[in-house]
């Protein structure tokens, strides 16, 4: 069996985050059996669909790595937008109809409020009351030729139904678990259910993962597959993405939208590693990793039938991971766009920016994080957030001493046509004033990291220094 499996997203906003894990999972799924992904397009629903959000949708799969072997304008099963395949739902309803398995039902929206209202009055289930069910096909098609454009209802199936979930495990469907459900609305489009599953079975879809929450469109979707006398695929229902207060995932747990977090500087190699464990555990407890090296890993065993917790800081930090895996060049060349125009770090040689990266790139998480660090190395006056500490170390009697030193030091280096210290001069200088200035202890580090710098505190000065241009340290100078 050739494992065909599809997202279906509907373009009715961007993508999110749990659309975003859905596809991953049946890529990896697909890629890890040597099978095919296919993207399908719901967009049925006229009101709400948008071709700039199918678009947007498609964009940020993209960005995550993830591409599809069929999908619009390409494939042996399409079309694949739910909209050029209404011929296809037509084709089947009438083909229910025809078998008695479905009817048409010409209630209203007033009187199907008013038996739902009676059902829960009685303590019933709220279930469509039949009153259509068996109503005469021949009076009902002198109603439409009149004018009448009744709802088609499926005659729901009156026993249990038992799902074999690759997650759940079994799963049983009680007889009379829901009542004869609309297909296809009364303006002629079809319902979700019925869609999903003409269009799995000529798709010949063989494994559906997808979310917990739709567990309970099931057995709607095994009636439909028995009396369509369908192969039904496998299916496999993940668990739900819940915040770490427990509850269902929102704008205040962070969660946006996948084109937000690209925005942001995500990288999606960090965002596909997160949510692959995000329901799903590794066999070999690694938590960071490409999706090249946990392809042939994949498989459903693995799934895990517990709520998983979205935690955007630890994203963050596999965020950081990620980052640092790239080569020095790869982050110099993603990292320039989140530069200020005409930022001083592109004046530089494209060596000297690679040692910058290098040093710099342990302290990030994201890109847009390195303009603020490499502004050190350009900053004349001192930062103003640690002041008092700034003027206590100032104050200390060695620090003129120190400085006295250091500036000497300095301009012999640009005399000499040098623009950059080297981490000899550095060490250099440190031994001299240990030695001669007999400097040691918290008066040097601390004065050496004041004068050079201007800061407090900061990152290890035997690494910044060398990058920092001398006509900057000159100028730093000036205020002793």
């Amino acid at each position: 069996m050739t494992v065909r499996v599809r997202f279906a997203p509907s373009p009715t906003g961007h993508l999110h985050i749990g659309g975003l894990r859905t596809a991953l999972y049946n890529f990896l799924l697909a890629k890890s059996q040597g099978g095919s992904f296919i993207l399908r397009i719901e967009d049925t629903d006229q009101e709400r669909s948008e071709k700039k959000y199918e678009a947007l949708q498609m964009e940020a799969l993209r960005w995550a790595g993830i591409d599809w072997d069929e999908g619009p304008g390409e494939g042996p099963c399409g079309p694949y937008r739910q909209s050029e395949r209404l011929s296809f739902y037509k084709k089947y309803a009438d083909r229910l109809i025809e078998e008695d398995k479905a009817f048409y039902c010409f209630c209203t929206d007033e009187e199907l409020a008013e038996m739902k209202e009676k059902a829960v009055k009685e303590n019933r289930p709220p279930h469509y009351d039949g009153r259509y069910r068996n109503y005469p096909k021949s009076e009902a098609l002198q109603r439409i030729a009149a004018g009448e454009k009744p709802a088609v209802r499926f005659k729901a199936s009156l026993k249990s139904f038992i799902l074999e979930d690759l997650v759940r495990g079994r799963v049983v469907f009680p007889e009379n678990m829901v009542g004869d459900f609309v297909i296809v609305r009364s303006n002629g489009l079809p319902i979700y259910n019925f869609c999903c599953v003409v269009d799995d079975w000529l798709m010949k879809i063989t494994h559906v993962v997808r979310g917990e929450d739709h567990l309970s469109n099931t057995v709607r979707q095994l009636m439909l597959y028995e009396a369509l006398d369908a192969s039904r695929p496998q299916f496999a229902h993940v668990s739900l993405l819940i915040g770490q207060d427990r509850q269902k995932l929102s704008k205040r747990h962070g969660v946006v939208s996948v084109d937000h977090y690209r925005q942001e500087g995500f990288l999606p190699e960090a965002m596909t590693n997160y949510l692959c464990l995000l329901g799903w555990s590794h066999p070999q407890e690694k938590e960071i990793f490409s999706q090249n090296e946990v392809v042939d890993l994949f498989d459903t065993t693995r799934f895990t039938k517990a709520s998983a917790i979205y935690d955007l800081e630890k994203l963050k930090y596999i965020n950081g991971q990620h980052l640092r895996r790239l080569s020095n060049e790869d982050i110099l060349k993603r990292c320039e766009k989140f530069f200020p125009k005409n930022h001083p770090f592109f004046d530089g040689s494209n060596s000297w920016k690679i040692q910058c990266i290098s040093f710099f790139k342990d302290q990030v998480q994201f890109f847009n994080q390195l303009p603020g660090l490499l502004d050190d190395l350009f900053r004349i006056d001192s930062r103003g957030d640690d002041e008092d500490e700034l003027k206590a170390i100032r104050g200390l009697e060695s620090t003129p001493v120190m400085a006295t030193y250091l500036k000497s030091e300095i301009e012999r280096l640009l005399s000499e046509n040098k623009a950059f210290a080297q981490k000899d001069d550095f060490s250099h200088w440190m031994t001299h004033i240990k030695k001669e200035l007999k400097i040691k202890g918290k008066p040097l580090f601390k004065g050496m990291r004041a004068v050079l710098t201007g800061a407090a505190q900061g990152p290890e000065l035997v690494g910044l220094i060398p990058l920092t241009p001398l006509s900057v340290l000159k100028d730093r100078m000036k205020r002793y």
